[in-house]
C-alpha cells in the first residue's frame, strides 16, 4: 500500500543475526507498550534477549534494524470514513535499550516539511486499514540521516497514553461532541502552549 514502515523478519531464535545485521530491535509479535522491546548490539545482547524471551514463555518475536531518530506520534478520530487530526506528539523513551516510554509532549514543533510528511504518512495509514472507527493513533520515527522520510512504527485502533495530554491541551472536552455527533474540531479548540504528561497519566501545562 506505499506505507514505509521498517522491514521486519520473524525471529525464530534458530540463526543469530549476521554481524552488519546489529544493532537490531527485537519485539513481541503481539506484545504491548514496550514489554520486551529489547536492542541487541551485539550478538552476546541477542542470547541474552533470547534466554529472557524464554524465560517469559514468548516464543514468538520479530526482529527490526535499528533506526536512529525522532520518536513521534499522531492520533486521530476516524468516523464515517473521515479523520480529525490531532497535532504530532513526541515521545520520550528510555536510551537504556529497552524503549520504555516514559510519556511525551503535545504539540511537539517540527520543521515545517518534517511536519508534513507526518502528517501524510499518517493520512496514508489510516486510508489503507480497514475497521478503523473513533481513536487511533501511530507510532512514527523520523530518522536521523532522512528525518523527511518517516517510517511507520505501528498503529494502535485503541486509545493511547497521549490522549491524556490532548485532554488537557484542549480547552473543551471533546468527548461531548464526539458523543453527539458534533464536528470534532469544534470539541477541539487549543488552549495554546504545550502539554508534557508522563506515563503514569500526570500532565503538566506550560504556557509558551
Amino acid at each position: 500500500h506505499g506505507i514505509a514502515t521498517i522491514p521486519a523478519i520473524a525471529e525464530d531464535w534458530q540463526g543469530s543475526p549476521l554481524a552488519d545485521e546489529f544493532p537490531c530491535v527485537i519485539k513481541p509479535r503481539d506484545g504491548a507498550g514496550s514489554f520486551l522491546v529489547r536492542r541487541a548490539d551485539t550478538l552476546s545482547d541477542w542470547r541474552r534477549i533470547r534466554d529472557e524471551y524464554a524465560a517469559h514463555g514468548q516464543p514468538s518475536a520479530i526482529r527490526q534494524a535499528y533506526i536512529p531518530g525522532r520518536a513521534l506520534s499522531i492520533a486521530g478520530w476516524h468516523k464515517e470514513g473521515l479523520v480529525t487530526w490531532f497535532p504530532v506528539a513526541a515521545q520520550h523513551l528510555s536510551t537504556d535499550g529497552r524503549f520504555e516510554y516514559r510519556g511525551g509532549q503535545i504539540p511537539f514543533d517540527l520543521p515545517p516539511a518534517i511536519l508534513q510528511a507526518v502528517q501524510d504518512l499518517a493520512v496514508r495509514t489510516a486510508h489503507v486499514v480497514p475497521g478503523l472507527n473513533g481513536y487511533f493513533g501511530c507510532d512514527v520515527v523520523c530518522p536521523d540521516i532522512a528525518p523527511v522520510q518517516p517510517l511507520l512504527v505501528e498503529i494502535n485502533p485503541r486509545f493511547t497514553t497521549s490522549y491524556v495530554g490532548y485532554r488537557r491541551w484542549w480547552a473543551g472536552n471533546p468527548w461531548c461532541g464526539w458523543l453527539s455527533g458534533c464536528i470534532p474540531e469544534l470539541c477541539c479548540r487549543s488552549m495554546g502552549g504545550h502539554i508534557e504528561f508522563t506515563a503514569a497519566g500526570d500532565v503538566e501545562f506550560f504556557n509558551t
